[in-house]
């Protein structure tokens, strides 16, 4: 059963992602999360793809997600804002890394407050952030067909699945709270497009 949110913890949830380090932070009706599974694409341009238990093609299906999408009533987005010369340069992973353990403590928070499902997603591949000196995701390394213990995760309290992984459309919930949020590739010109934002959600 899906539990309401009252006003005050929703600015409890709010203020804990601010003082986290977050730019902004909002919550939305889970309504607002669209999901597609050929946003699951992106994730081929990822240094980490198919290199972690959280990363396609071993995540989570998006039509698997979007049906346990159900239990949750809302999702607090929050996001950082980058330089894009830094987006585009190997210094992302200080960024993107803070965004998953700032997910995964908003995570904890959120347990701690009642409730008890709540989860952290993150941006991008948790593999090259934390377990880049390893060879493999210990996580694959423990499967069994399609069961795998994820408490074997070398990082269990850092590391959280990327939103994309489940094709969860970004930019379209970030339109939803109010972010002006553009797509840097390597064609992006950071004199044109200075910044950048990665963000992070927990659902609750």
């Amino acid at each position: 059963m899906k539990r309401q949110v009252g006003k005050t913890v929703q600015e409890e949830l709010i203020f804990y992602a601010i003082s986290l380090g977050a730019d902004d932070a909002k919550l939305l009706s889970a309504e607002h999360i669209v999901i597609k599974e050929e946003f699951v694409n992106y994730c081929r341009n990822c240094e980490g793809f198919g290199s972690g238990g959280y990363c396609p093609p071993h995540a989570m299906h998006p039509s698997e997600f979007r049906e346990k999408l159900r239990q949750y009533s809302h999702g607090l987005i929050f996001k950082t804002d980058v330089p894009a010369e830094m987006l585009l340069s190997c210094k992302r992973h200080r960024y993107t890394r803070k965004i998953h353990e700032t997910a995964a403590r908003i995570e904890r928070f959120a347990r701690a407050k009642g409730f008890a499902h709540a989860m952290g997603l993150a941006a991008g591949s948790c593999k090259p952030l934390f377990c880049g000196e390893h060879e493999s995701c210990r996580l694959l390394e423990n499967r069994d067909g399609e069961n795998r213990d994820m408490n074997v995760c070398r990082h269990p309290e850092r590391a959280r699945p990327s939103m994309s992984a489940y094709g969860i459309d970004v930019f379209h919930l970030g339109g939803k709270a109010g972010w002006d949020m553009k797509k840097i590739t390597g064609l992006t010109h950071s004199e044109k497009v200075p910044t950048g934002i990665l963000t992070g959600m927990v659902l609750i």
